[in-house]
């Protein structure tokens, strides 16, 4: 909103052009707002940057070279980084208790926007083949009440995303048991 209005103020002024430098100041400060209220990844960041940039009528070239000054500025203060978003993502997911399979962890970071060597990363570093049958034993204890066929537990807990090794692996000990 601040942008559009010094834009349209030094038009209708007819002073001298806006300048570079003011322009970043302002798209840095909205930016910064933008990271405020929770964490992004830089895809997110570098697509409210362009929405930002889109209202200032400047030359192409010189919009692409304003949000990379941005997002390499907030790279240097490492207020935006995907490898960190990744790592807190899947810590956030095992420590809920959610029963998210890495397919889905997967999934949902691609779609934000990060790379997928930082996902695979991440994923190996903190999603740990026990901390995925901690899940699916859980999961599979959940469901119990409701199924006790092998076979329909098998296709559930395997419909989730799990690594089908170790789901069969858990509910062949489960209905040892029962």
């Amino acid at each position: 909103m601040y942008l559009c209005r010094l834009v349209e103020m030094m038009k209708k002024s007819k002073q001298a052009p806006v300048k570079n430098e003011e322009i970043f100041e302002v798209v840095y400060k909205k930016a910064l707002n933008f990271l405020s209220f929770k964490e992004r990844t830089l895809s997110e960041l570098d697509e409210a940057i362009g929405k930002y940039l889109f209202r200032v009528s400047i030359p192409r070239n010189e919009k692409e070279n304003l949000k990379k000054e941005v997002l390499e500025e907030l790279g240097k203060e490492l207020i935006v980084d995907d490898a960190s978003y990744v790592k807190d993502y899947i810590l956030e997911c095992v420590q809920a208790g959610r029963q998210v399979s890495k397919n889905q962890i997967s999934q949902f970071l691609y779609r934000k926007g990060i790379p997928r060597e930082d996902i695979t990363e991440g994923i190996e570093k903190y999603y740990t083949p026990e901390v995925e049958e901690d899940m699916i034993l859980s999961l599979c204890e959940k469901k119990m009440t409701s199924t006790a066929d092998r076979s329909k537990m098998l296709r559930y807990l395997l419909s989730k995303g799990f690594t089908p090794s170790i789901v069969y692996a858990v509910v062949d000990t489960k209905f040892k048991r029962y």
